[in-house]
């Protein structure tokens, strides 16, 4: 299970939980297009990620956006450990 998180413009002090999503290909690529609009629910996006929940880590594997630097740190720990490119 993926689990999509958010900051909105409107909100820059709350991070919220948004959807759970599957494991495929398109799901990932849905994300992309709803980051190039920047909205989600008629919403200004500010930032973006998405956390595999079935990760023994609870890894963040994408980002969008001024994420929060936990998350970035996150993210970075999730592309050194698995050698991923980030894209």
């Amino acid at each position: 299970m993926r689990e999509v998180w958010a900051i909105f413009a409107d909100d820059l002090a709350s991070a919220a939980p948004l959807e759970i999503i599957g494991n495929g290909r398109a799901e990932l690529d849905r994300l992309d297009v709803i980051w190039a609009a920047r909205k989600w629910g008629g919403r200004l996006l500010h930032a973006l990620w998405l956390i595999d929940a079935d990760s023994q880590r609870g890894d963040v594997i994408r980002i969008y956006g001024s994420v929060p630097a936990e998350i970035a740190r996150r993210y970075e720990a999730f592309l050194e450990r698995t050698g991923d490119t980030g894209l």
